[in-house]
């Protein structure tokens, strides 16, 4: 699929002057582009001459190869190399962009310069579909989601809806068969409840098993085995405000990096949470800092 979409956005690259180049061939747009080679290369991987390489220029901000030390003019221009702007470059280097370094005398025939955007395109194109050839797809496991056991569901229900803000998904009778009793250890004479939550769009990002009236052990010890990381999403002090109201076992803040923060607190089952918020620009003091 995503070579597909590649190869859709390769015809669209290199078709995009097609309209307005209609005599455009390969060989017509090499010939017209034979000038440009005196200070430039155009291939992969290749290092800059005078000018810079122009393998895949084509939809890239001006003046940011990184393997080329661009004129302010370039690099300070702040344009993106389409067929307008680098029309405009061409038949007038200079005079659009003073300062450019490039010593090319303009292009005066507009047949050469869509000649020279046909290839220009081509090349933009073709190395877009280079590009998604030779990647690798990543093999690695992927995180689903995270899942605790708990004493009172309805309690964590109150903690993860009405605090934290996730939406509840399906609540359940685990059945007897179901592979939480093996995985977790429990009696299958205790009978469990599921339940799952979901955060917007991102749906069963945490679910929950529910051992009724179980002693939990608590982490008290140190280091603590594990935590849960969660996003504030602009709602930190809310947050924080709301779990301190209710008495959980609350940490410290801590500012994270230059403009964030994060806090640590604890479940009624002993589980440690880490909440944070990045950047953050609420009333918090922090109390320790990095």
């Amino acid at each position: 699929m995503r070579l597909l979409l590649a190869l859709l956005f390769a015809c669209a690259s290199a078709c995009a002057f097609a309209q307005d180049t209609a005599n455009c061939t390969a060989e017509s747009a090499a010939n017209a582009f034979a000038i440009c080679l005196a200070c430039h290369t155009a291939a992969p991987g290749a290092g800059p001459m005078s000018g810079p390489n122009l393998w895949g220029i084509m939809g890239r901000k001006a003046g940011t190869d990184p393997g080329y030390d661009y004129s302010e003019a370039i690099s300070g221009s702040g344009i993106t190399w389409n067929n307008a702007t680098m029309s405009r470059y061409l038949a007038n280097p200079s005079g659009y962009l003073p300062g450019t370094r490039m010593i090319a005398a303009p292009v005066r025939d507009e047949s050469d310069i869509a000649a020279i955007l046909c290839h220009l395109n081509s090349l933009t194109a073709t190395a877009a579909v280079t590009a998604v050839e030779t990647s690798v797809p990543y093999t690695g496991a992927r995180f689903r989601r995270w899942s605790p056991i708990v004493s009172d569901l309805d309690a964590t229900i109150h903690l993860y809806t009405e605090i934290l803000g996730f939406e509840l998904g399906d609540v359940s009778i685990d059945p007897p068969t179901s592979y939480v009793y093996e995985v977790f250890g429990i009696s299958p004479d205790v009978r469990t409840r599921h339940a799952t939550f979901h955060a917007g769009e991102d749906k069963r990002v945490l679910s929950v098993v529910e051992v009724p009236g179980a002693r939990l052990v608590r982490a008290g010890g140190s280091p603590r085995m594990s935590a849960a990381l969660f996003n504030a999403n602009g709602r930190f002090d809310e947050i924080v405000a709301r779990l301190t109201a209710e008495g959980f076992e609350m940490m410290s803040p801590h500012k994270l990096g230059e403009q964030g923060i994060e806090i640590g607190f604890i479940d009624r089952d002993g589980h440690l949470y880490a909440l944070y918020e990045y950047p953050y620009d609420g009333q918090h003091q922090f109390e320790t800092e990095e």
